[in-house]
């Protein structure tokens, strides 16, 4: 007589996420996350393992056969948007994906080092003047000299001058580096 008792099969994954950066400051700044996944079940899981980040998309990060108490380590990067530094910070989830175990997700948030800053420079447009209630005509260059979008309209105040005119700001606001006249 032949009897067949089951295994208890309990296939588990878990993946802690983590970066050795501490914050960014730039569009195009490269971050660098390290994901351990381990095999918190009591089968060997083989085959390809991914980790599924939010922000970064989906990659293999162990191939193989992956025994019951052992983890991998991999490395993914993502690089900086605008948007990352006009929000302040990046959050990162991450979870670990087998077709036979998917883990709780882990997430990193990484914060922005925003320096919004503007500077002007100020241009004489009339060359002279001969008498007394000639206009003087002057341009006032505006850029955005920070890190962070400008969304708030800009105002330019002058001792001299009472009222100077301002063009509106485009639509998606005035990028770093972008300036108005």
């Amino acid at each position: 007589v032949v009897e067949t008792i089951p295994a208890n099969a309990d296939p588990a994954l878990a993946i802690v996420k983590s970066s050795t950066d501490t914050s960014y400051s730039s569009v195009g700044d490269i971050l660098t996350y390290d994901y351990v996944v381990t095999n918190t079940g009591n089968i060997t899981l083989t085959g390809d393992i991914e980790v599924v980040d939010n922000k970064i998309g989906t990659f293999v990060c162990f191939s193989g056969n992956l025994v019951p108490g052992s983890s991998e380590t991999c490395s993914a990067t993502y690089t900086v948007t605008q948007e990352d530094i006009d929000t302040g910070s990046v959050t990162n989830d991450a979870y670990a994906d087998h077709p036979r175990a998917t883990s709780e997700p882990d997430s990193v948030t990484l914060p922005a080092n925003q320096t919004p800053a503007l500077s002007m420079a100020k241009t004489a447009l009339s060359t002279n003047y001969g008498s007394v209630g000639d206009t003087l005509n002057y341009e006032f260059v505006v850029t955005n000299s920070g890190n962070t979008t400008i969304t708030f309209q800009i105002t330019v105040s002058d001792s001299r001058i009472a009222d100077v005119m301002c063009q509106a700001l485009p639509d998606e606001g005035l990028l770093a580096g972008e300036s108005i006249t």
